[in-house]
C-alpha cells in the first residue's frame, strides 16, 4: 500500500493540493497463473473549483503460458456509478488476441500478434535484463481504457543492483542479495510512438 501526495504543480492551471492511497497485490505461479488487484483513490484540488475524487479498481488473471487473460476493471469519478470494463482475452493458435467483452456491451475482437499480457511483459523484461539487453520494445494488452487498446511499449533497462534496496516495501532480507534492475517504461498510443507517451513507469524489477 502507498500514500500519493503532491511532489510537483508547474502553471497556473494546475493543481494546488493531491493525495490519495493506493493498494496493489499480486500472487500466483507459472503453474497456477497470476491474479492481481489494484485501487488508486486520488483527491485532486484545482486551482478553481471543489475537489476532484477518483477511485479505480481493477482484478486481473493472467494463466501462466500468458495465453489468457481476465479483466474488470471500474473506474469512477466525484461520486458517480463507475465505468466498468470487463473481459477476457486470449491468444489463439495462430498468435492473433481475441477479445470478448461483456461490459460496457458485448463484442469480439480480433488484433494483430505478438502482443504481451502484464506478467508476460515483466517476465520479458527480466530475461532481458539477463541477457544484458538495454532495450525492449514490444505490444502490451492489460484491458485498461475501453478493453481494446494495445500499448506500444519501450522499455530502458539500468544496470543491475544488488544490496537493500531503498523501496519500503522491499525491506525483507531474503531480498538484499536479491539482483533487480532499474528499469523506465513508456507507454505509447498505438502507432504514435512519433507522440509523447500517454504515461511513464519507472521502478526496480
Amino acid at each position: 500500500a502507498y500514500r500519493i501526495t503532491l511532489a510537483d504543480a508547474i502553471g497556473s492551471k494546475s493543481p494546488t493540493a493531491a493525495r490519495g492511497r493506493v493498494a496493489y497485490e499480486f500472487s500466483g505461479s507459472p503453474c497456477e497463473g497470476y491474479s492481481q488487484t489494484f485501487r488508486q483513490v486520488t483527491e485532486l484540488q484545482p486551482a478553481e473549483g471543489p475537489t476532484r475524487t477518483s477511485d479505480m479498481r481493477s482484478a486481473t488473471f493472467e494463466s501462466g503460458d500468458g495465453k489468457d487473460f481476465s479483466f474488470d476493471i471500474k473506474t469512477g469519478n466525484d461520486g458517480a456509478a463507475p465505468e466498468v470494463v470487463d473481459g477476457h482475452a486470449e491468444r489463439r493458435a495462430s498468435d492473433v488476441l481475441a477479445i470478448r467483452l461483456k461490459k460496457p456491451s458485448e463484442q469480439t475482437v480480433d488484433l494483430g500478434d505478438d502482443v504481451l499480457f502484464p506478467t508476460a511483459h515483466l517476465e520479458r523484461i527480466i530475461a532481458s535484463a539477463k541477457a544484458g539487453r538495454r532495450t525492449l520494445a514490444v505490444k502490451v494488452f492489460d484491458g485498461s481504457d475501453d478493453g481494446k487498446k494495445v500499448y506500444d511499449t519501450m522499455t530502458i533497462i539500468g544496470r543491475p543492483l544488488t544490496g537493500q534496496a531503498d523501496e519500503g516495501a522491499a525491506h525483507a532480507t531474503a531480498m538484499d542479495s536479491m539482483q533487480r534492475w532499474p528499469v523506465t517504461i513508456s507507454y505509447f498510443e498505438e502507432d504514435r510512438k512519433d507522440q509523447a507517451p500517454a504515461y511513464v513507469l519507472g521502478f526496480e524489477l
